[in-house]
């Protein structure tokens, strides 16, 4: 692992740094093995008024992404709650909801394998994270292939998703 050093744009938006994991420099070719060839990662936080971004790009790319809603029970639906054309105020809804839905902190796979089931663990994972420090809307956007395709477990899953979290908290 190298050394990294947090990049923080002028107007406080954004945080970035980069990690190299598994560096085979000092070995031969031929004593390679499967899993030991250098990765590199670039973390990435972006934060707004009402939502937060965090980029996990693995070897350059970002293929999956998820929405995990505000940290709430409830929460508006400006939807059907706002509406500039229709002055009817007789229409309510009928379940007595008042334009609120349970969000229930369900995390929504934006783009990507929906059938990766680890992929989707280490996102609700990063999204949790984030949101105990930030409450707001979160988009995790992560490359998948490092984690492989979630249908096999490895003995190194779970260190690879606590090096991920791990820098997730140096972001935050």
């Amino acid at each position: 692992m190298s050394n990294q050093l947090i990049c923080v744009d002028p107007s406080g938006l954004s945080k970035s740094f980069t990690v190299n994991l598994g560096s085979t420099a000092n070995k031969e070719k031929e004593e390679k093995k499967e899993g030991e060839e250098e990765v590199s990662f670039h973390f990435h936080l972006l934060e707004f008024a009402n939502k937060v971004i965090i980029n996990i790009s693995i070897d350059g790319i970002l293929d999956s992404s998820f929405r995990a809603p505000v940290p709430t029970r409830k929460v508006m639906n400006y939807e059907s709650r706002i509406d500039l054309d229709d002055d009817n105020e007789e229409e309510e809804k009928n379940d007595g909801s008042m334009g609120f839905v349970d969000t229930s902190g369900e995390l929504e796979l934006i783009v990507g394998n929906y059938s990766n089931m680890k992929i989707s663990i280490v996102a609700a994972q990063v999204a949790k994270l984030v949101q105990t420090k930030k409450p707001k809307e979160t988009i995790v956007t992560i490359g998948s292939r490092w984690f492989g395709n979630g249908e096999e477990v490895e003995d190194s899953d779970f260190e690879r998703l606590m090096f991920v979290l791990e820098n997730v908290k140096k972001l935050l």
